[in-house]
């Protein structure tokens, strides 16, 4: 889609089935309560050309769900802060941001590796900003580092866990 993309529904995929959402310029706004699902194992991929992946409020509703992977490939920022962040839970995560970067929570534990796009979209692996962005990511399990996790310029790193190894 060209503009911004506003999730007012919830956007399911059954199975191994797939969720990919585009928008090559404004944001991505998930909507107070309303969630992107793979009902089993399939990937979410979201992809923003020009704007943010944001979510309408600070509630703790879980946003992005998936038994599989979750590729987040942004030119601006994951979340707009730390009480903003967008909430998943997933097994595999990989993205790509700029500024202001990533803030994220995952309700359980997650591996930062590779995925594998998906409809013409490249693999991404680990986490990475650009333009000073920095990373904020807690788990409330494990946290596998399995690919690098690089914040760009003054950006800081912030990965944490609060049950679990990191």
């Amino acid at each position: 889609a060209a503009g911004a993309l506003n999730v007012q529904q919830n956007v399911s995929a059954n199975g191994t089935g797939a969720v990919d959402l585009r928008t090559t310029s404004g944001d991505l706004t998930i909507s107070t309560g309303k969630k992107i699902e793979s009902t089993g194992t399939g990937t979410i991929q979201l992809v923003v050309g020009a704007g943010s992946i944001l979510v309408d409020g600070s509630s703790a509703t879980l946003e992005l769900i998936s038994g599989g992977d979750v590729l987040l490939n942004v030119s601006a920022g994951v979340g707009s802060n730390t009480t903003n962040a967008l909430d998943l839970n997933a097994t595999q995560l990989a993205v790509s941001a700029g500024a202001p970067g990533v803030y994220a929570r995952e309700a359980t534990g997650l591996n930062i590796t590779t995925v594998t796009g998906l409809n013409g979209q490249g693999n991404l692996s680990g986490i990475a900003t650009a333009g000073n962005g920095e990373i904020y990511l807690s788990a409330a399990g494990a946290l596998n580092v399995q690919q690098n996790v690089s914040a760009n310029g003054t950006g800081a790193v912030d990965l944490r866990t609060t049950s679990g190894d990191l």
